[in-house]
């Protein structure tokens, strides 16, 4: 019964925080699974505000945007608490860069291009750079350079460099000595690179 496990979710935020968040999460993951995003979404909205909600709806979409990124997207963006609505846009942006196939992450950094220019949409590339540096590190790249924040952008981008120069690293060679980057930052990469291997 749909109804009674969110009470019980509901009522162990108050007395047990830990257990509500994993059971949230492990029952909307296994709702999503047997009966669908319609279903879950709906089971979702009977948690009030709070850490289990933010993890039910982290487990939504992380399982959503496999199937429907644009979708799952568009209802992260609905969520009215900040701290869900940044939470599930990680979630969906790191998943979606994970991908091997699926959503393009080219698209999806046009896509994110779009947002407003916001520390949500710093944190959403942050998020996709992180989840598309091994099996898109130049994409990974193009995340970082869209970051706002300066400094959240150069650590962002020497992280991106030092995957881009593991996987393919005369492609990055060329980008990052073609690029305009101080030689403190390529030395940075360098070594980010350097304690990968």
């Amino acid at each position: 019964d749909t109804t009674k496990a969110a009470a019980l979710v509901s009522d162990l935020s108050d007395s047990d925080a830990s257990t509500a968040r994993r059971l949230a999460s492990s029952i909307a993951d296994k709702m999503v699974q047997t009966k669908g995003v319609a279903a879950a979404r709906e089971w979702i909205e009977m948690l009030p505000e709070g850490d289990a909600r933010v993890n039910g709806v982290g487990s939504l979409v992380r399982e959503w945007a496999r199937l429907d990124h644009r979708a799952a997207l568009d209802y992260s963006m609905s969520q009215t608490d900040p701290n869900t609505r940044l939470q599930a846009l990680r979630t969906v942006w790191t998943n979606i860069g994970y991908s091997k196939g699926g959503a393009d992450p080219a698209i999806l950094i046009e896509e994110l291009r779009a947002t407003p220019h916001t520390g949500e949409r710093d944190r959403a590339f942050v998020a996709l750079q992180a989840g598309s540096r091994w099996n898109h590190p130049e994409l990974a790249v193009q995340a970082a350079l869209e970051i706002n924040d300066p400094s959240l952008q150069r650590k962002t981008l020497i992280q991106a460099g030092g995957y881009y120069l593991i996987r393919k690293p005369e492609e990055a060679q060329n980008w990052m000595y073609n690029s305009g980057l101080e030689a403190d930052d390529i030395a940075e990469m360098q070594q980010a690179a350097d304690g990968l291997r």
